[in-house]
């Protein structure tokens, strides 16, 4: 073989390496994935226009413009997206990388995918995610309309609430309570003078409460209920409820202070949920 029938096997070898990746790259690209993102609000915020602008923003940021709407959830915004796992990946990797932090001014608070010949069985099953009130008993009417304002998430499953004026006759309410701030995956602390006043909400229920949220065991939201100082608190760092952080006595209608409030917690339980998956509801991180 002489030096240019080298030259041509070689270059007829490069031409055939760079066919065969480009058809590696077409084949990636067409594989069809489904992935979820939350965004901080809820459908009854936002348009069925809206929600396609949000789709068109994804697709843009992707370059993946066979991104379509899978299915979505009532409530705050979960969408389920079908699309290239490559356009998949820079969605996530933006996300990630703290570079994708709103899509059409909504917070994206999660990305996240299943592959599509993954065990999926269970995957749309949702965990029940316990909540813990921690309050002071002079807040007790407030703490009851709020659980009124959470019941549609108890009914249809999403969450069950605790409290300690749920302890039973004759039962040692001190280790009941511990048992339940050390297992709730959200635990809400209801704000006031009289919440920081007390020693045993204060120095013990917010004390652990916010320890498992650095762990990454637990959510912490804070609720502000009546005005008080809570700036030097442990929890000032953390975004509270209502939005704005104004109190729930001051507003004209307490009732869409809830309402607010209800919202806020509902996005929570859902990112979650979505988070658990098929795995045990207490492994998520509270970031």
């Amino acid at each position: 073989m002489n030096w240019r029938s080298n030259i041509i096997s070689t270059q007829s070898n490069q031409e055939t390496k760079a066919f065969c990746l480009e058809q590696l790259r077409e084949t990636t690209n067409t594989l069809k994935t489904e992935w979820n993102i939350i965004l901080d609000a809820s459908f009854e915020e936002v348009t069925s226009e809206e929600i396609e602008s949000i789709i068109k923003e994804l697709k843009d940021i992707s370059k993946d413009y066979s991104i379509k709407l899978s299915k979505s959830n009532p409530g705050s915004i979960i969408i389920t997206l079908e699309g290239s796992e490559e356009g998949f990946k820079v969605i996530q990797s933006l996300y990630k990388e703290g570079k994708l932090t709103e899509v059409m001014g909504l917070s994206v608070k999660f990305v996240g995918y299943e592959l599509p010949n993954s065990n999926t069985k269970n995957a749309n099953i949702q965990k029940k995610i316990d909540l813990f009130f921690s309050y002071s008993h002079k807040d007790e009417h407030l703490r009851s309309q709020l659980a009124n304002h959470l019941s549609a998430l108890q009914q249809n499953g999403k969450i069950k609430g605790w409290h300690d004026r749920q302890i039973g006759a004759g039962r040692e309410w001190q280790g009941e309570i511990h048992h339940y701030l050390e297992t709730s995956h959200i635990i809400l602390l209801l704000v006031s003078a009289d919440f920081i006043a007390s020693k045993y909400c204060y120095d013990i229920e917010v004390r652990r409460a916010m320890e498992r949220h650095d762990l990454g065991e637990a959510r912490v939201i804070p609720i502000i209920l009546r005005p008080v100082d809570w700036e030097d608190t442990p929890f000032a760092r953390l975004q509270v409820l209502p939005r704005g952080g104004v109190p729930v006595s001051t507003w004209n209608n307490q009732d869409e202070a809830f309402l607010d409030v209800s919202r806020g917690i509902r996005v929570a339980v859902d990112e979650i949920s979505l988070k658990c998956g098929n795995e045990d509801a207490k492994t998520f991180t509270s970031q």
